[in-house]
C-alpha cells in the first residue's frame, strides 16, 4: 500500500485516511501542484528487498526507485484526471501485475470551468450582438445625415434660383422698357405708360 504524505509541501490528511488502496482517489484543488509519496512493500517480508516502480497516466514509462527507496513526488500535475500505478519489481526485472492505481483529479481554475467558458462566450456573443446594433446604427444615422445634407443643398439651390428668378424677371422688364424709351421711337402716350 502506499501513503500521500504532503500535497504542496503541505502534511495530507484525507477523511478517510491518508492510506491508498486499489481505485482510492485524490483530489486536488487548482493550486495543488505536487504530490509526495511513500510507499510500503506489498508483501511486508519483502519490505526493502524489492525495487518499487510507478508510473503516471498509463503512457509514461516506469519509474524505477532504488532499493531501500520508497519516497518519490509527482510535480506540476495538470488539471483533469490522472492514473497513478504504482507495483514492485518483481525477481525476473518486471512490474508485477499486482499494482495499485490511484486516481488523481485535479480541479480547473473556477475561471477555467466549464460554467465560466459558457459566461466569457456568452458575453462575447453579447459583445458581437452589440457592436453589430452599434454599427447598423451609426450606419443609419450616416445615411439619414447624408440624406439630411441632400436636402438642404437642394432646398438652397431652389431657394437661390427662386430669388434670382425674381428678381431677374423684374430687371428684365426693367431693361426692356429703358431700352425701349432710349430709343425714342414711342409716342408720348406710349412713354407715358412704360414709366
Amino acid at each position: 500500500s502506499g501513503m500521500v504524505t504532503a500535497v504542496n509541501g503541505v502534511p495530507y490528511v484525507s477523511s478517510d485516511g491518508p492510506s491508498i488502496y486499489d481505485g482510492k482517489v485524490l483530489r486536488l484543488s487548482h493550486k495543488q501542484n505536487s504530490v509526495a509519496m511513500r510507499v510500503s512493500d506489498f508483501e511486508y517480508s519483502k519490505e526493502m528487498r524489492s525495487i518499487i516502480a510507478w508510473r503516471y497516466d498509463r503512457k509514461g514509462q516506469w519509474q524505477y526507485l532504488d532499493k531501500n527507496v520508497n519516497v518519490f513526488s509527482l510535480d506540476n500535475i495538470r488539471r483533469g484526471r490522472h492514473d497513478l500505478e504504482i507495483g514492485y519489481v518483481g525477481d525476473d526485472g518486471e512490474v508485477s501485475s499486482n499494482r495499485v492505481t490511484l486516481r488523481i483529479y485535479k480541479a480547473s481554475a473556477w475561471f477555467l470551468s466549464t460554467p465560466a467558458i459558457i459566461f466569457y462566450l456568452t458575453l462575447l456573443l453579447l459583445n458581437l450582438v452589440w457592436n453589430y446594433y452599434r454599427l447598423k446604427q451609426r450606419l443609419r444615422n450616416d445615411e439619414a445625415e447624408r440624406e439630411r445634407q441632400r436636402r438642404q443643398a437642394e432646398m438652397k439651390v431652389n431657394f437661390f434660383t427662386e430669388i434670382s428668378h425674381e428678381f431677374k424677371t423684374p430687371i428684365v422688364s426693367i431693361t426692356g422698357f429703358a431700352s425701349l424709351l432710349r430709343q425714342g421711337n414711342l409716342s408720348e402716350e406710349e412713354q407715358q405708360e412704360y414709366l
